[in-house]
């Protein structure tokens, strides 16, 4: 009996169609995470421990001008960093706000560099030491990167450039969708503006009709 030969050409090494798809929808929703700010944060931090190498991740978020708010955690076993208030000089990135620059400690509930006004909540998750980046844009602080493991630890430049590629992923991250909401916010308004226009016209146009027919009745 004669045998069916086998599929040549490019189909034969064509990736199977629910694959390709699902590369897709990855991108797509990439694509959608970038423009937007609080998804393309929380999509992010996730991969800091990987790229890192630290335990522990999780940003602090602008409330005002001299205070951030700490969430999005990754890893963490507890809620005790959830919704911490940090201001300006505060702990290890509060100082980063004043300084602008990477900071670590090695044991952060026995520094002495900085405050101990969140040592309690350090402790009950477990952490020890802390790294924080500032996440930046033209001189313009948008959030704190931080990292932490629950180990003593001496940070080096590794980890700390490794934080800022994120930080810096993350303020572009930012803008792009600052700037995609601003131009949505402009395209509504003209579209507002257009419609307004549109009605003052048509409604114009019928007020004279009538006029012109309440006076012929005249």
């Amino acid at each position: 009996m004669r045998q069916p030969k086998p599929a040549t050409g490019s189909r034969r090494h064509a990736a199977p169609v629910p694959e390709v798809l699902l590369a897709l929808d990855e991108e797509y929703g990439a694509v959608l995470a970038l423009l937007d700010r609080s998804a393309a944060i929380a999509r992010m931090v996730v991969d800091v421990p990987r790229l890192a190498g630290v335990d522990v991740a999780w940003v602090g978020e602008p409330d005002g001008v001299d205070q951030i708010v700490l969430g999005r955690g990754v890893n963490v076993a507890t809620e005790a960093l959830n919704g911490i208030v940090v201001p300006v000089g505060a702990g290890l990135g509060g100082k980063v706000l004043t300084v602008r620059r990477p900071l670590w400690v090695s044991d952060y509930c026995a520094s002495s560099e900085i405050t101990q006004d969140f040592a309690p909540q350090a402790a009950t998750e477990g952490l020890k030491a802390m790294i924080a980046v500032p996440i930046m844009h033209d001189g313009r602080v948008l959030g704190v990167l931080y990292g932490a493991n629950r180990s003593w630890t001496q940070f080096g430049d590794r980890t700390a450039q490794a934080l800022e590629r994120m930080a810096a992923r993350m303020a572009t991250a930012q803008i792009v969708a600052e700037r995609t909401q601003h131009a949505a916010d402009v395209a509504a308004h003209e579209e507002r503006r257009r419609l307004a226009l549109e009605l003052h016209d048509s409604v114009g146009a019928m007020l004279f009709t009538l006029g012109a027919g309440i006076r012929r009745l005249g």
